[in-house]
């Protein structure tokens, strides 16, 4: 969906809001392509490499990304923002992880300078344990107040 947005940009400020509801979306990836009704995957690129090479990048995903429902986050955020001085990530109030099953290189080619902002404590946990990356600690994957 997002899939190379703002490659090799000099400063990109994504914000979706709180319109961009996904709570009824089946599949939404890198292709571009969405679909209606109980979502269970968001995959393959849906966020990979944007934001590459990009010095500022800033993404808030809003209080209505919905991924309750998601059971596939692979590669869903793979080289975001890879090689940004400058990157930061927020979740928002919908993102859940609590029924996906696969997840491998959610989280591949972060490193310890970009930051993740969660909304609570087993968010944070999830995300440093599961999302594939040494790179990942509580001093980057930040518990908003």
């Amino acid at each position: 969906m997002f899939y190379q947005f703002g490659f090799s940009s000099q400063s990109i400020q994504l914000s979706l809001g709180n319109k961009f509801d996904t709570s009824n979306v089946t599949v939404m990836n890198g292709e571009g392509r969405i679909v209606s009704s109980s979502s269970s995957g968001l995959h393959y690129g849906m966020f990979e490499y944007m934001g590459y090479n990009c010095p500022s990048f800033n993404i808030d995903l809003g209080d209505k990304f919905y991924t309750s429902n998601i059971t596939n986050m692979e590669r869903m955020f793979q080289y975001t923002g890879y090689n940004s001085t400058a990157m930061s990530l927020d979740l928002g109030d919908g993102f859940d992880f609590s029924n996906v099953i696969s997840y491998s290189y959610i989280f591949n080619g972060w490193d310890s300078t970009q930051i993740i902002y969660v909304k609570n404590a087993t968010l944070q946990s999830w995300i440093i344990n599961n999302g594939g990356n040494s790179n990942l600690t509580t001093s980057n994957v930040i518990i908003r107040p």
